[in-house]
């Protein structure tokens, strides 16, 4: 539970730009056989400062007052997913109606299950997870009825092929 709490906490305050993921990366093999469950209901924005003015009194961009973008507007889940083995129930709240939602969820192939009931994500977005979903079913349940993709490496490497 105090890892569960440790993590959330540093995801709750992650600022992209600012703070540096090792932070969040190098306590993954400590917790990584401890955490069930993350819930994060927060995810900070990017610190953006007004772009620096020339003695000349114009911006680097030429424009007054613009604000550059950031790269990444929230922490890249990821590694940190993938890092933990024991991992039960993610619970992620964003406030763009799932947009942020489904593009990670576009990469990512093992994930099966997701429930959307409680969520205020806008119907479309909730029609493509579920297509998403569907096919990363319809993958999982291909590679079941054809495990022989898992054997190839085995029956290659073994003793009847071995040189000797």
């Amino acid at each position: 539970m105090f890892f569960e709490r440790h993590l959330e906490n540093l995801l709750k305050h992650f600022i992209p730009g600012t703070t540096d993921p090792a932070v969040i990366l190098d306590l993954l093999p400590l917790c990584r056989n401890y955490v069930r469950r993350v819930h994060v209901d927060q995810f900070l924005p990017p610190v953006q400062l007004p772009a620096q003015l020339r003695p000349g009194g114009q911006s680097d961009s030429g424009s007054e007052g613009e604000m550059e973008e950031p790269t990444v507007d929230h922490y890249q889940l990821g590694d940190l997913v993938a890092g933990l083995s024991h991992l039960e129930e993610l619970d992620l709240v964003y406030d763009d109606g799932g947009k942020q939602l489904l593009e990670g969820m576009s990469d990512n192939k093992t994930l099966l299950e997701f429930d959307l009931r409680l969520s205020d994500v806008a119907q479309e977005s909730e029609y493509l997870i579920g297509q998403a979903l569907h096919a990363n079913r319809e993958a999982a349940r291909q590679r079941a009825l054809n495990p022989s993709h898992f054997m190839s490496t085995i029956t290659a490497n073994g003793p009847e092929n071995s040189m000797g």
